[in-house]
């Protein structure tokens, strides 16, 4: 099976899942995390810093400078460079969405008892879809697992923790991770396939 054959099959697996979670899942899970309290949400919220892009931005740039100039490996070069243009493309291409959707974040359903989209709103507390850590997750998991594809699974359960840690902190609705992961990982092989970029080149 084809690289973008396995993705079409997860679009076409995830975006239904992503509907039928934001009409009828996301406000009882919601409500169900905001009800465990601080007990939850805290550990989970520092676990989700794990998806922080400039944590994986910066190295990724090290490395890159380290393979360009100090001990040269073209390709190890290239490696570290798709790492960090997968990481900003997509999380520059989130932020768009984001403001685009305008969806409400979960802690507005806890203050407001608001749920849904306000669309072209530039206020953080309606930035919840698509979630921006779960993306870089899995823009992280996606260029890990081109690069190193043994051990695909493994990068992959790092990006559905994440997916779940951001659930449970009380930033994310289940679809927002959902679209978050479908969004990372189509970015990402986009860039690692497109043919005017060299990251094809990459053995």
């Amino acid at each position: 099976m084809t690289l973008w054959r396995r993705v079409a099959w997860m679009v076409l697996f995830l975006l239904p899942l992503v509907l039928v979670s934001h009409l009828y899942i996301d406000s009882a899970v919601a409500r169900w995390a905001i009800a465990q309290g601080d007990t939850l949400s805290d550990p989970f919220d520092w676990l989700s810093r794990l998806a922080e892009s400039h944590y994986w931005l910066v190295p990724s740039v090290l490395l890159w400078i380290y393979w360009r100039w100090i001990r040269p490996n073209p390709q190890w070069a290239l490696r570290a460079l798709f790492m960090w243009a997968a990481i900003a493309f997509s999380g520059l291409a989130v932020n768009v969405v984001k403001i685009i959707f305008g969806k409400a974040r979960p802690l507005m359903l806890r203050n407001e008892d608001f749920f849904g989209f306000t669309w072209f709103n530039l206020s953080p507390d309606f930035a919840s879809f698509p979630s921006g850590h779960t993306t870089t997750a899995f823009t992280i998991a996606t260029v890990l697992a081109l690069l190193f594809p043994r051990y695909w699974i493994w990068f992959y359960m790092y990006g559905l923790l994440m997916a779940l840690s951001r659930v449970f902190s009380w930033w994310h609705y289940p679809s927002d991770v959902m679209a978050g992961a479908l969004f990372g990982t189509v970015a990402t092989v986009w860039l690692f396939t497109c043919k005017r970029l060299p990251f094809h080149a990459i053995k």
